[in-house]
């Protein structure tokens, strides 16, 4: 019970349920997949457990209005999502002169 509180009322600290581990377990499982592995591999574990961070910082976020530096893969991404709209679909040529 004492850990509990304290991680409440500490925003750095987390904690890591059966639920937490369930779901990276789920995602890393979702990646392999995407590169059609039979295999869930350490990169596949670590991408699971950064997506997972990043959500917690998205609502983070939220909470305190605050900036987040996004790294070069995210802001691509969103570069990506913006280009493509309600089409779908984007030709890697937009994406690449719109990152130069």
């Amino acid at each position: 019970v004492e850990l509990r509180r304290e991680a409440r009322n500490n925003r750095d600290m987390t904690f890591t349920s059966a639920r937490n581990l369930l779901g990276i377990l789920r995602l890393s499982t979702a990646l392999a997949r995407l590169r059609l592995a039979d295999e869930v591999d350490k990169d596949d574990v670590q991408e699971a457990l950064r997506l997972l961070e990043m959500s917690k910082d998205s609502l983070n976020q939220t909470e305190q209005k605050t900036t987040h530096v996004q790294n070069t893969s995210d802001k691509i991404f969103a570069l990506v999502r913006e280009l493509a709209g309600a089409s779908k679909t984007v030709k890697i040529s937009d994406v690449m002169e719109r990152c130069t």
